[in-house]
C-alpha cells in the first residue's frame, strides 16, 4: 500500500523499529523511513518524537499501521493538533469500555476512522456503540504473483527429506491460534515426522514451550522452526506440504 501511494504522488513517512525487513524497499519506493521504538503505550521520548515529526513535516493525514502501542502514543502526541488520525482493525474482541487502554486507543473520540478488515470486525466495534461513519470496511487483497517463490531447501533448517512439513505465516501470539495449530495434529494420519514451519515474529515466549509440551502429551513426532519474520510467505507455499493461516478468530467466527 505504501509503495503504491507513493507511486502515485503522495509523500510517505513511515515511523518503524530498527530491523524492519522491508524497510530497504520501502525506502527505495520513496518512503522516507525514520527510526522510532515504542516502549510500552505511554512512551514519553516516542510522544516528543512523533509531535514534533507531525509538526515539521505538516502532513495532510496520521495512519496507524500497527495496534496498541502506534495508536496510543500518536493520539498522545497529536492532542489538540489539527490533523485527521487514522487506525487499522484487523481482528475482533479484547476491547472494553470499562478497559482504560481500550478507550486510550480504538475507543478513543480522537480517531477520525478506523479501517476494519472485514464487515465482522465492523458490527463488532459497532456493538461498542461507536458512529458507523468513522468504521469502514476495507479487505484485503492478494497477488497470486507474491507466492510464485522458489522451492527453499528445508534441510537448511534441520528438516529431512521425507517429512510432512506443515507451514503457517502469523505473528507467533496466543490469538492466532499457534496452540490450536498443533492440537491439530493429533487428526493427522501420517507415518512421516512432522514437522512445522512458522513465519513470523514469536511475541508470545510460552508459544515455543508449548510446542515441545503438546509434543510428549500427544505422543507423536513433532518438530518446529521459527524463521522469523525475514522470511516471506512465499517459501512455505512451494515448500511445505501443507500451508495454514491460524487463527482463533475467523474475522467474525472464534473456532474452539
Amino acid at each position: 500500500m505504501l509503495t503504491g501511494l507513493t507511486l502515485r504522488g503522495f509523500r510517505i513517512t513511515l515511523l518503524i523499529p530498527d530491523g524492519r525487513c522491508d524497510a530497504d524497499a520501502l525506502n527505495r519506493s520513496g518512503v522516507d523511513i525514520q527510526l522510532l521504538r515504542l516502549n510500552g503505550r505511554m512512551d514519553r521520548r516516542a510522544i516528543r518524537t512523533i509531535r514534533t515529526t507531525v509538526q515539521t513535516q505538516k502532513f495532510n493525514l496520521v495512519h496507524c499501521l500497527r495496534n496498541n502501542r502506534p495508536i496510543a502514543n500518536t493520539l498522545l502526541a497529536l492532542r489538540g493538533a489539527r490533523i485527521p488520525i487514522v487506525c487499522y482493525r484487523g481482528t475482533m474482541g479484547n476491547l472494553s469500555k470499562w478497559d482504560p487502554g481500550s478507550r486510550l486507543t480504538y475507543l478513543s473520540r480522537r480517531l477520525d476512522r478506523i479501517v476494519c478488515v472485514s464487515d465482522a470486525v465492523r458490527n463488532d466495534l459497532l456493538t461498542l456503540h461507536l458512529s458507523p461513519e468513522r468504521l469502514v470496511t476495507i479487505y484485503k487483497g492478494h497477488d497470486p504473483a507474491w507466492y510464485n517463490s522458489p522451492t527453499v531447501d528445508l534441510s537448511e533448517f534441520g528438516i529431512p527429506e521425507h517429512a510432512f512439513v506443515v507451514g503457517c505465516t502469523a505473528n507467533m501470539r496466543p490469538l492466532k491460534g499457534a496452540d490450536v495449530l498443533i492440537q491439530s495434529v493429533r487428526h493427522l494420519k501420517s507415518d512421516r515426522p512432522i514437522h512445522f514451519l512458522l513465519v513470523g515474529e514469536v511475541r508470545d515466549s510460552r508459544i515455543s514451550a508449548y510446542f515441545i509440551r503438546r509434543e510428549v502429551e500427544l505422543g507423536i513426532c513433532v518438530a518446529s522452526v521459527f524463521l522469523g519474520a525475514g522470511y516471506g510467505p512465499g517459501c512455505l507455499w512451494q515448500s511445505a506440504n501443507s500451508v495454514f493461516h491460524a487463527s482463533e478468530w475467523a474475522w467474525g467466527r472464534r473456532f474452539s
